[in-house]
């Protein structure tokens, strides 16, 4: 059924042509610390694939070869169970960093943020000039020397975007199997080709064509902020009590500068702000704590004379009654314990990992069998998990301090890495032996001389026919 544009708007009042964002170029500490901090970041993530520890890479997600790599450290699906309490401490430090700091994580460090401010917006600065430059620009009419650099810019884009998709991918795929595949392309690597395909489509679509959209209408972070925050918590907010009421330059020489509050409004917090908003409007779900605006407002107070701080790092109780924030509360205590509890256990269940995991179970059915007149077997099924990266042979030597031997089909049994075997084993003793035997096999790896053991107990019956 057809639907008028009229009602249409009054069904969807808040849909209406997207107003595109121009952020101003800005210099100030909190900036320039931003800068400086984004390369740096941009630098780790490249090396990460490229520094290599026990001849593994730092990090890689080898989803085809089932295995995580972590710090040198191969884990294995056996080992999900160890990774939960990294990730729950990384899911608790989110909450305790948001509420000690509010939204550093998007000012300062989320890839999104990063590679928006340090890479996209400075090579449209380059390509295209200032903030007025580029208006100009897009309202004027199309010529070959517009669609020119229109063209020139998106090409730019796409290569960046296609080569942040491979250092993406270098993550998921050792970097030296990734630089032969890009060396020597065949439909062998289609699934890699595919994903940096992909990979490069998501990223040139929301670093080039959504932007700020991305963190106002899809990043989830910023829906659950305001349930992380409370009122102790590090925002950047506007200080109404010294600012307002606002008036203009013009105006203040004409009533009187001590009529009105430090604000001038120039705007110039809002023309720099990469989210497109008014942080005087109060705090706002689409504010990603950059402090851009910050260093913009610390210049106009420098220029005229007054002291800084109008727009500044503040928590909201701060901001209305001027008393000092408490970084120190139950909330951040609780989320501070949880955070070190979690990474604690991590780090010492994966320094004691054994390497090699070891199960001796009795199969269904007879608990012993006579192997001949004189002997009796006990049968047993033996489980090895090898976590190594490496294959290894695993020697099974059978200790006990009564007359036991060992039976085994495979001795030394080859174990593939992070693969799992069984293997069935007699335990065969002489037939004058009677109730339950102790005895111990070691498992030693025949490559490092490591050593596993395990403990059962052979069962020889005093009543035979």
């Amino acid at each position: 059924m057809f639907v008028p544009l009229e009602k249409l708007d009054r069904i969807l009042p808040d849909v209406d042509k997207r107003n595109w964002v121009y952020p101003q170029k800005i210099s100030g500490r909190f900036t320039r610390g931003r800068t400086v901090l984004g390369y740096v970041l941009i630098a780790i993530l490249v090396a990460i694939p490229l520094i290599r520890i026990n001849g593994l890479p730092l990090i890689l997600f080898d989803v085809p070869g089932r295995r995580f790599v972590l710090f040198g450290q191969v884990y294995w699906p056996h080992d999900v169970w160890l990774l939960f309490f990294l990730l729950f401490a990384f899911f608790v430090g989110i909450l305790f960093v948001t509420a000690l700091w509010g939204r550093v994580w998007c000012g300062y460090t989320c890839p999104q943020t990063v590679f928006l401010h340090n890479v996209v917006l400075k090579v449209e600065q380059w390509l295209e000039g200032n903030r007025n430059q580029q208006m100009r620009l897009d309202q004027a009419p199309w010529t070959w020397k517009k669609l020119s650099l229109k063209i020139t810019k998106h090409l730019i884009f796409i290569a960046l975007s296609s080569l942040l998709a491979h250092v993406f991918l270098s993550y998921f795929m050792d970097v030296r199997r990734l630089t032969y595949a890009i060396l020597h392309p065949s439909w062998e690597y289609k699934a890699p080709i595919i994903f940096a395909t992909f990979m490069t489509v998501a990223i040139y679509t929301d670093l080039v064509l959504l932007r700020e959209q991305f963190c106002n209408y899809i990043c989830p972070y910023a829906r659950f902020q305001s349930a992380l925050l409370d009122r102790e918590s590090l925002i950047v907010g506007y200080d109404a009590n010294r600012g307002e009421p606002r008036a203009k330059m013009a105006q203040r020489k004409k009533e009187g500068d001590e009529n009105f509050g430090d604000c001038i409004d120039c705007t110039k917090c809002v023309v720099v702000c990469p989210q497109g908003i008014d942080i005087r409007n109060g705090l706002q779900l689409e504010c990603i704590h950059c402090a851009r605006c910050i260093d913009a407002c610390d210049s106009v107070m420098d220029g005229i004379g007054k002291p800084r701080g109008l727009i500044r790092y503040a928590s909201e109780r701060e901001l209305e009654d001027g008393a000092p924030a408490h970084p120190i509360r139950p909330r951040t205590v609780i989320y501070g314990l949880l955070m070190l509890a979690s990474l604690t256990t991590f780090i010492v269940l994966a320094v004691n990992r054994p390497m090699i995991e070891v199960a001796l179970l009795r199969p269904a059915g007879a608990v012993w069998q006579p192997l001949s007149d004189r002997e009796i077997a006990n049968h047993f099924r033996l489980k090895l998990i090898n976590k190594d990266a490496e294959p290894v042979h695993l020697q099974l030597i059978l200790r006990s301090d009564q007359p036991l031997r060992l039976i085994a089909p495979v001795n030394p049994l080859p174990v593939d890495a992070g693969a799992e075997r069984a293997t069935e084993i007699f335990v065969v003793g002489p037939a004058e032996l009677h109730g339950t035997i102790p005895f111990t096999i070691e498992i030693r790896n025949k490559e490092t001389g490591e050593a596993h053991t395990i403990n059962g107990d052979a069962i020889f019956p005093d009543d035979r026919p």
